[in-house]
């Protein structure tokens, strides 16, 4: 995949920032933020216990084009587990781990336990169809990696989606179910994979 939009001065060196960044939350984006909620309980189900599932190990990117394409995947496979964890209840939410951190991965988990605990369920699931992305150096432990950090402008689309209380009952849905957002994913050398680190919304609607 080849970048199709890049800010201007992006191939300057600079150093990843990842802390203070704003999160959209998963209940909202998913369409179970309901003020009133009370925990109800949670249908019974039974989970096959299995090893968190890890991406395919993706070589140092060599150039931007590369990179933006990885991390095109990784944000691909991130939301999959995303709509798994959820369409099975929230449980064992730190499956996440294999390709978000920091921030988004911690979010994720709490969203999922909360979401267990409310007993919602889930049909269909979201998408991200991303729209551009443009890749820049990023500081790895003192080392500086040419292409460690990409950008993706992406739309992410729960149209797809329905959400059930645990009483059966359908919770308001979000206002805008395709909100754009920019994800930050960040190459990690010594795991050989890339990992979502920031979603940050970006105030326009895909629809």
């Amino acid at each position: 995949m080849k970048s199709t939009a890049r800010v201007p001065g992006s191939r300057r060196s600079r150093t990843l920032v990842v802390t203070g960044v704003a999160l959209v939350s998963l209940l909202t984006l998913a369409g179970c933020a309901d003020a009133d909620s009370e925990p109800q309980s949670a249908p019974s189900s039974t989970v096959t216990e299995s090893s968190t599932p890890r991406p395919a190990a993706a070589a140092v990117p060599a150039s931007e084009e590369e990179a933006v394409a990885q991390a095109t995947a990784t944000l691909q496979e991130y939301t999959a587990m995303v709509n798994q964890v959820l369409t099975e209840g929230g449980v064992n939410p730190e499956r996440i781990d294999a390709y978000a951190t920091a921030v988004v991965r911690d979010e994720f988990v709490g969203s999922a336990q909360e979401i267990a605990k409310l007993g919602y369920t889930y049909e269909g699931g979201l998408t991200a169809r991303v729209e551009s992305g443009y890749a820049t150096e990023a500081q790895f432990e003192g080392d500086m990696l040419d292409f460690g950090s990409v950008q993706l402008t992406f739309c992410s689309d729960s149209t797809g989606r329905t959400t059930t209380r645990a009483d059966g009952t359908s919770p308001p849905a979000p206002a805008d179910r395709a909100p754009r957002l920019e994800a930050g994913i960040a190459y990690d050398p010594t795991k050989g994979s890339w990992f979502v680190r920031t979603l940050t919304p970006l105030g326009t609607s895909c629809l």
